[in-house]
């Protein structure tokens, strides 16, 4: 049996999907953890009145990987908000059947075995589809059917998907 439906994403959901794949893999945490460890024996040398070499290599260090972390977050919100602004309205439609997954919008439609996704994850008040190759769907929780939320978690777990 088949199951379609039609959704539509709106810029707010698209930058919830981004927070929830981007804070997934621990980043928010360590981060901050990082810092509190190269920190902590800088301000002893600061408190000694002198900054070494390994400070300086800290800081640096800190100061890179914090501009990667900050960069990787804005260029990645921004792609995921450019690529829903060339979708009309933010709607796209959905087939779901026993072999594969359709998806179809004004950009044109892809079809996937289910062995391609890789992850299906509750995220507040959205679905979000992790396929393999680090690309995602959302789907508003609200608008797909029950029936289809049952075959595609179903589906998923059949094809060794991570349910969430």
């Amino acid at each position: 049996m088949d199951h379609k439906f039609e959704v539509q994403v709106e810029q707010r959901m698209m930058r919830q999907a981004w927070n929830a794949w981007f804070f997934a893999r621990g980043f928010a945490w360590k981060l901050p953890v990082a810092m509190l460890i190269i920190l902590v024996p800088v301000y002893l040398d600061l408190r000694a009145g002198l900054l070494g070499t390994t400070s300086i290599i800290f800081l640096t260090f800190l100061g890179i990987m914090t501009l990667i972390f900050v960069f990787g977050y804005i260029i990645g919100l921004r792609r995921a908000q450019d690529k829903l602004a060339m979708i009309i309205d933010g709607r796209a439609s959905y087939s779901l059947s026993e072999s594969t997954i359709e998806a179809s919008s004004s950009l044109g439609s892809v079809a996937l075995a289910w062995s391609a996704l890789g992850e299906v994850r509750r995220y507040g008040d959205l679905i979000l589809l992790g396929f393999r190759g680090a690309t995602y769907s959302v789907i508003p929780a609200a608008q797909i059917p029950e029936d289809a939320l049952t075959f595609l978690i179903d589906q998923a777990r059949t094809a060794g998907a991570k349910i969430a």
